[in-house]
């Protein structure tokens, strides 16, 4: 069955709010078990949405939904048990678009456009005070009321099941683009996303506590991570504790933060069972970050990563792994890999002994010019851990144990090479084959 929302009322103009009629059109496919909600071409303006079992919303080619200007078009922060929103924030207070709250068979499809209206919201950009050069070297930009947080995550599927997002394309996110928070059974193909490089937390996908998860055929263009990992299950009622089995496949990435990151939140977690293969990256800070820890709290497992055939270029940091708290990293393996970066790889285990059994091979790394002026000072800034005088490597190794880093080839121009002390620098290390 198809559900035309213009059938409901929705009228393409631009300016009126059509959350009614698209809401409509939506719980009458519901309620008679299910089909395709269609939004024609044109710009539809609308509020949050909410999308439930068996329904597919799809977004024909020349289709625009646009996220309306007005935030009392958005839900409470109260809208399900799940939601960050309850937790205060500068930054955003988690209004949403579309929201799949415990929702099974739903999809969002097509070649039309989910518009988060985010150049409404977003100051200009600015230097970002909190680094120095290397991460968001293009300068920065939150919203331009800082009293009023913004709007975000713009698409979120909570504790649902059988996910399928295909095609559409997301811009002017006023924060994350796609949020999973707790879903099982996620496959999203061919998705497109282009944001400002300077708008901060728009992050492409933010996969959160999820199991059996497929990314492929993606173009993500952003400010903030392009796909990012997490394992935060605290607020979730359905009883997933651990994100495991995603894999990410034949991807094009740029961003002003990491292309790919793994990382811990608050509490403890555990992310296992993730692949990442044949993946361009021509634009990051970093192009792979694993992280144990968002802050000082928290504890996160890494464990069965595999990373293949991936070129990343106009990078500041090709590998960046970072262990707090007595967590681990372990049984990653790194297979032809080449980048081009302004900085080194760093694997820094802050307890010791807890970045162990990497593998990293037929990798080559090109050092190369900074489209900015950047110091040892600088660059130890970012790095937060790193000590000036440590000086620039190729490779920074602290704490790592029973691995194999093997580098086939280092290249430095002999103009950039009074600025680089060593190729491999090592430190509490065990079991290091270099």
């Amino acid at each position: 069955m198809f559900y035309n929302i213009k059938d409901f009322g929705a009228m393409a103009d631009g300016v009126k709010v059509n959350t009614p009629a698209i809401q409509s059109a939506i719980d009458e496919c519901h309620k008679n078990g299910g089909g395709r909600v269609l939004v024609p071409s044109g710009t539809f303006v609308t509020g949050t949405i909410y999308l439930k079992s068996n329904v597919e919303l799809h977004l024909e080619m020349g289709a625009v939904l646009k996220a309306s200007g007005n935030f009392t078009d958005y839900n409470g922060p109260d809208a399900y048990p799940e939601s960050y929103g309850l937790m205060p924030s500068e930054y955003c207070d988690w209004r949403n678009l579309i929201i799949a709250h415990k929702a099974d068979n739903v999809a969002i499809t097509g070649l039309g456009r989910i518009d988060g209206n985010g150049e409404e919201i977003f100051d200009v950009c600015k230097k970002c005070e909190g680094f120095r050069a290397y991460i968001w070297s293009y300068g920065f930009s939150l919203q331009k009321d800082l009293s009023n947080p913004r709007p975000g995550p713009l698409v979120v599927f909570v504790g649902s099941t059988n996910i399928k997002v295909t095609d559409i394309t997301i811009t002017n996110a006023p924060a994350f683009c796609m949020l999973l928070q707790g879903c099982e059974n996620v496959q999203i193909r061919g998705y497109r996303c282009f944001n400002e490089r300077f708008h901060a937390n728009t992050d492409g996908i933010h996969i959160d506590t999820c199991r059996n998860v497929t990314i492929s055929d993606c173009v993500i263009d952003t400010g903030d991570d392009a796909i990012a990992l997490r394992c935060d299950a605290v607020r979730l009622t359905n009883g997933l504790k651990i994100c495991e089995n995603v894999t990410i496949t034949n991807c094009v990435l740029a961003t002003s933060s990491s292309a790919i990151r793994l990382f811990g939140y608050k509490g403890e977690g555990h992310i296992r069972n993730v692949t990442v293969s044949n993946v361009i990256i021509h634009r990051a800070a970093k192009a792979f970050n694993l992280t144990t820890s968002y802050n000082p709290e928290g504890r996160t497992v890494f464990e069965d990563v595999i990373i293949s055939n991936v070129v990343a270029k106009n990078v500041s940091f090709p590998i960046y792994m970072r262990e707090y708290n007595d967590s681990t990293i372990q049984n990653v393996n790194i297979n032809n890999f080449h980048a081009a970066s302004f900085a080194g790889a760093f694997m820094i285990s802050q307890t010791g002994g807890k970045i162990r059994n990497i593998s990293i091979n037929n990798m080559s790394l090109d050092i190369i010019p900074a489209p900015f002026t950047a110091t040892r000072e600088d660059l130890a800034a970012d790095c937060r851990y790193l000590r000036a005088e440590n000086g620039r490597n190729v490779f920074y190794l602290d704490g790592v144990c029973s691995s194999v880093v093997d580098c086939k080839r280092i290249t430095i121009p002999e103009d950039l090479r009074a600025n680089w002390d060593k190729n491999f620098y090592l430190k509490n290390c065990e079991n290091v084959k270099i």
